[in-house]
């Protein structure tokens, strides 16, 4: 390998280090071995909105300058959108962080609830469960034997797990964008380093608790393991164990939760007035930011 091969390569340890999820470079590896290819890749991007709170509001993004090299010499592309107020606004207001936790036996949901939620309020969304396989070198969706279920869900491997999901939320917060953490969330000590993560930064901290019966909790695990198509190793027997050591909500955790019924219809966690009781939560939390 050359000098400028081995630069190249530390700069891509110095961006794993600095992107944020893993996955980056594992699922994006091309972009790796374009650069290695070339020698240098440049990757840019414009963005210009008008009338952004008008109905007739225009995004423009793409790779193009707006210039004459652009037009006639250039690789580039150019993307025009017209009437899409939600993404306008998006790109034309300031950035609003915010550090979002899910809570919930698993089975209740969390990650197709969590799912609905992101796109209603355009967050980032990061899952124990395949980050936790990441750090171990697996895919999403390997299946784990005895041998390897020790290996991920023993004590150590679950702080570690905590800890790279709390550096990818910090990530994702200092970006300016609101960060989903989808995992379980049922201690006590899981639930406080993320508080006190969003108290240092300054920035609203919900925690969204998902509920559902037992039973229904039992029949999707089922069904869930049947498929093997989820990230999410836990069966039957888990469940029982996590009923067993679930640590309840201290009384100063009260005011930072949101409650979401997992056994209502998907359909309804669609619908657009779904999570307002969370938007208002964020809401509230960043005027009293604001005002102190």
């Amino acid at each position: 390998m050359d000098a400028r091969a081995t630069r190249l390569s530390d700069l891509i340890e110095a961006l794993r280090a600095r992107l944020g999820p893993a996955g980056v470079l594992t699922d994006y590896a091309a972009w790796k071995k374009e650069i290695f290819k070339y020698g240098h890749a440049i990757v840019h991007d414009k963005v210009v909105v008008v009338d952004p709170f008008s109905d007739d509001c225009v995004v423009v993004t793409g790779s193009h300058n707006l210039g004459f090299k652009a037009s006639v010499r250039n690789d580039e592309n150019m993307l025009i959108l017209r009437g899409n107020r939600r993404l306008a606004e998006a790109y034309a207001r300031s950035p609003e962080p915010a550090i979002l936790i899910t809570h919930g036996i698993t089975g209740c949901g969390k990650t197709t609830l969590s799912q609905a939620l992101l796109e209603q309020i355009g967050a980032i969304r990061i899952r124990t469960d395949v980050e936790r396989k990441r750090l171990h070198g697996l895919a999403p969706t390997a299946r784990s034997d005895a041998a390897t279920a020790r290996m991920l869900y023993g004590a150590d491997a679950t702080r570690r797990t905590y800890d790279h999901v709390l550096h990818l939320a910090a990530s994702v917060a200092a970006a300016g964008f609101v960060a989903i953490v989808d995992g379980t969330f049922l201690r006590r000590w899981q639930r406080d380093r993320f508080r006190r993560l969003a108290a240092e930064l300054g920035i609203p901290f919900v925690i969204v608790a998902f509920s559902a019966s037992e039973g229904v909790l039992r029949r999707r695990v089922a069904e869930r393991a049947r498929r093997g198509t989820d990230a999410s190793d836990a069966d039957v027997a888990v469940l029982e164990h996590q009923l067993g050591v679930r640590q309840s909500f201290g009384a100063d955790e009260v005011g930072d939760i949101v409650t979401y019924d997992a056994a209502a219809p998907l359909a309804d966690a669609r619908s657009p007035h779904a999570w307002s009781a969370v938007i208002d939560r964020i809401g509230a939390l960043r005027r009293v930011l604001v005002t102190n």
